[in-house]
């Protein structure tokens, strides 16, 4: 992995009031996930990630994590803008595999107009 496709702090939305501002606008529910988008405003794309404990323990909620931070990693690179995009998990994540999280997340994507059609 070259230094420049890290998670940077910088691409991670971090402040409650933050989070809860994209909360704020409509998600796109799929079966494991829903994403909220919040278009501009800023020069890059960044991530805040949501996983209640009903999904599981520690342990199955930081895979989790880590697995939405990497389908977010992978997929910035193909955004058609910069906006801010939360994450929130439902409880069926825990049991899904990864190629079944990224074709759900680039769906929702798609849908939300973050990613091109193509």
């Amino acid at each position: 992995m070259r230094v420049d496709e890290r998670f940077r702090r910088a691409e991670r939305v971090r402040k409650k009031s933050e989070i809860e501002a994209v909360l704020r606008r409509p998600g796109l529910h799929g079966t494991y996930c829903v994403v909220h988008v919040l278009h501009g405003g800023r020069p890059v794309s960044r991530l805040g990630v949501v996983v209640s404990r009903a999904v599981g323990n520690a342990v199955t909620r930081n895979r989790v994590k880590r697995r939405l931070r990497e389908i977010f990693r992978r997929a910035k690179g193909r955004f058609t803008q910069p906006a801010d995009v939360v994450i929130r998990a439902k409880r069926p994540i825990a049991e899904a595999a990864y190629p079944q999280l990224v074709d759900e997340i680039a769906g929702l994507l798609r849908r939300g107009r973050l990613l091109d059609t193509s």
